[in-house]
C-alpha cells in the first residue's frame, strides 16, 4: 500500500476491521498484513500514529514501535529474526501497561529467547545461562532471563560483536524455534485480550524504511532480504501486522 494518500490511517483501520469481522464470522482465519511504502518525509509516521489511536478507539490491542529507535540502522544489518525478537519484547512491555495490564507467563517469555541465550552464553542449562549473563554481561542478578538476554543482545549490537553472526546462523538453521515461540506468546496475548472484551492484537512496526539500501551481493540488498526473501518470517506472528518500508520508486 503506497503512502501519501489522504486518510491512509482510516483506510488501514477499516481494512483491519473487515478482516477481523471475517475472522469472527469464521469466513477467514487469517490476519491482515500490510506493507506501507513511502518516501521519507511524506507523513508515514504521522499516519501510523493516527492508526494506533484509531485502532485503540475501535477496541484493538495495539503495539507500536519505531525500528529507528530500537535498532542501530546505520551499523546493524536488520534481519527478520531481529524484528521478531523486537516484537516479542515490545508486546511484553506494552501489553503489561495500562489499559491492558497483561502479565505474560515467564515460561512463554523464556521459551521465546532460550535458543538465543544458548548462542550468547555457550551454555545449555538455564541456570548456567543466567549465571553467565549476570557475570559476563553485567546484567542485574534480579532481572529475569528474558530481560538479561535482551540486554546482552543490545550490547552485542552496540559493539558489533561477531556473536551476531552466530545468532543469525542459528535463526536461519532452525527458524521454526522462533516461529513457534512467537506464535505461543502472541496467541496467549490474543486470548487475554478477548477475555477483556477487546478485539485482536495489531503490531505496527514503524521506521523500517530507514534501513540504508546496501548491496549484499548475488542480487540481494538490505531491503529485499528483509521484505521479500524473509516475507514468510515477517508474516509468522498470529496477529494483524503493519510494516513501514521504503517506496521502490
Amino acid at each position: 500500500m503506497p503512502c501519501g494518500a489522504h486518510n491512509i490511517a482510516e483506510s488501514l483501520r477499516d481494512l483491519i476491521t473487515v478482516r477481523e469481522s471475517a475472522s469472527a464470522a469464521e469466513t477467514s482465519s487469517d490476519h491482515a498484513r500490510f506493507l506501507v511504502a513511502g518516501h521519507r518525509g511524506c507523513g508515514q509516521t504521522t499516519e501510523l500514529y493516527r492508526l494506533q489511536d484509531l485502532l485503540a478507539q475501535a477496541g484493538f490491542g495495539v503495539v507500536y514501535f519505531d525500528a529507528g529507535l530500537e535498532f542501530d540502522l546505520q551499523q546493524q544489518n536488520v534481519e527478520w529474526w531481529g524484528i521478531l525478537l523486537e516484537m516479542i519484547w515490545q508486546v511484553d512491555e506494552q501489553m503489561s501497561q495500562s489499559p491492558y495490564n497483561l502479565r505474560i507467563p515467564d515460561d512463554l517469555r523464556n521459551n521465546a529467547i532460550e535458543w538465543l541465550a544458548r548462542v550468547v552464553t555457550k551454555k545449555t542449562e538455564r541456570a548456567e545461562m543466567e549465571a553467565s549473563l549476570t557475570t559476563e554481561f553485567e546484567a542485574s542478578a534480579g532481572l529475569p532471563l528474558f530481560a538479561k538476554v535482551k540486554a546482552a543482545l543490545k550490547a552485542f549490537v552496540k559493539t558489533g560483536s561477531s556473536t551476531l553472526k552466530e545468532i543469525q546462523q542459528e535463526a536461519q538453521r532452525r527458524p521454526i524455534v522462533l516461529h513457534d515461540a512467537v506464535y505461543a506468546l502472541i496467541t496467549y496475548v490474543q486470548e487475554a485480550l478477548r477475555t477483556q472484551g477487546r478485539r485482536s492484537l495489531v503490531i505496527i512496526a514503524d521506521g523500517l524504511e530507514k534501513i540504508p539500501l546496501r548491496s549484499l551481493g548475488d542480487g540481494l540488498t538490505t531491503h529485499n532480504v528483509v521484505f521479500i526473501h524473509s516475507g514468510q518470517h515477517l508474516k509468522a506472528p498470529p496477529c494483524h501486522l503493519v510494516y513501514l518500508c521504503r517506496s521502490p520508486c
